[in-house]
């Protein structure tokens, strides 16, 4: 039964779906750091999960059930602004009881982890406080059949990363689609420089705009990207061309993503429009800093991962660990977690010190 319904599932799929399934999670427990993609049966990474320092510094994930303290209700956000027991502010969605007051403390359920200068987003709910593990509640989130094969593989773990920070992709047929995300929106331009098409105008330009649209989805997918969607189209596109382009990009998304999603078919400007829900915090906010460079921590936790490479080839090698003053701030502040993960992975192979420079860099000593 489970074939015969991935069977229809792939067949519902636009062609440009890889595998149309997702088949398989690659895995790395690095140094402070465990990281997870979900890739489909031609290889191609659609899903990712990070998290960091085993979660000890997160201040809700989203399926957390918590404690949070009522402050104001604010009719414009259609919620209720509170407090969670971090001190880290949160809007509750949904009506609350006539009984319940400023300042009572009431239990959440995290619907969206905090963005950029966007709150984290919570329901009302009356279940126990919980903490859910994160990965738990990614891996449910895939829309698969049965449970996936797990196998460590760091390095396509690490290009899968790499790819979800990259601003351009390159379409299987060539050509590539430009990503830029603003406070109002995610923008995709169309670039068709490079591709070579048969056919009509109309052909070639469903062509491009068919296989942006499904390697748009997959992008919001990868990066967890939420809100609204603008994918501008290359012309000329009729009515039915748009309804094809809108159901590749459905079709897509919905194959690796049980987010809720919204999609209308492109305007007369050529603007196909979709909505998605907010779920973990995308991963460019996680990993780069208001100016677009990687996070002291994100280079931190790189380079751990990157003396347990040279440690693994090296075996009987001392290293030392040379930070930036940024990065050293970083280390000071999660010192003891990563004393301990250091001692654990390396014994005392591995020391940390301050650079007497701006730079980072480990060093066999």
């Amino acid at each position: 039964m489970a074939d015969q319904t991935a069977h229809s599932w792939r067949a519902r799929l636009p062609a440009g779906v890889s595998a149309g399934l997702l088949s398989k999670i690659v895995t790395h427990d690095a140094p402070g750091e465990f990281r997870a993609a979900a890739l489909d049966g031609e290889g191609k990474v659609w899903r990712l999960f990070q998290r960091r320092w085993q979660g000890l510094f997160d201040v809700a994930n989203v399926g957390d059930v918590v404690n949070a303290r009522l402050r104001h209700k604010d009719r414009s956000q259609g919620g209720t602004f509170a407090e969670l027991e971090s001190g880290a502010p949160v809007l509750v969605t949904g009506q609350l009881p006539d009984n319940i007051s400023e300042g009572a403390q009431v239990r959440a359920r995290i619907q969206a982890e905090a963005r950029r200068d966007k709150l984290a987003r919570a329901t009302w709910t009356e279940d126990p406080i919980q903490g859910v593990d994160p990965y738990d509640v990614w891996a449910a989130s895939l829309p698969v059949q049965s449970e996936l094969e797990t196998v460590p593989d760091p390095a396509t773990v690490e290009t899968a990363f790499d790819i979800a920070m990259e601003p351009s992709v390159t379409l299987p047929e060539g050509g590539q689609i430009h990503l830029e995300r603003t406070r109002a929106l995610t923008a995709i331009d169309v670039d068709t420089s490079g591709r070579q098409g048969r056919g009509s105008a109309g052909a070639r330009a469903l062509s491009i705009n068919r296989e942006a649209a499904i390697e748009t989805a997959r992008q919001c997918a990868l990066r967890d990207l939420g809100g609204l969607i603008v994918l501008d189209c290359v012309a000329p596109l009729n009515r039915s061309s748009g309804a094809e382009v809108s159901k590749a990009f459905r079709s897509a998304f919905q194959s690796v993503s049980s987010r809720g999603l919204d999609v209308i078919a492109p305007s007369r400007f050529g603007l196909l429009q979709a909505a998605i829900a907010w779920g973990r915090a995308p991963i460019d906010d996680r990993m780069l800093g208001s100016d677009g460079q990687p996070t002291p921590e994100t280079r931190l936790l790189a380079l751990l991962r990157q003396v347990d490479r040279e440690a693994s080839a090296k075996g009987a090698a001392l290293f030392r660990i040379d930070l930036s003053p940024a990065v050293f701030d970083i280390y000071c502040r999660r010192q003891e977690v990563c004393d301990s993960v250091l001692r654990d992975r390396f014994g005392g192979r591995v020391q940390i010190a301050r650079s007497s420079d701006e730079s980072d860099a480990v060093r066999v000593r």
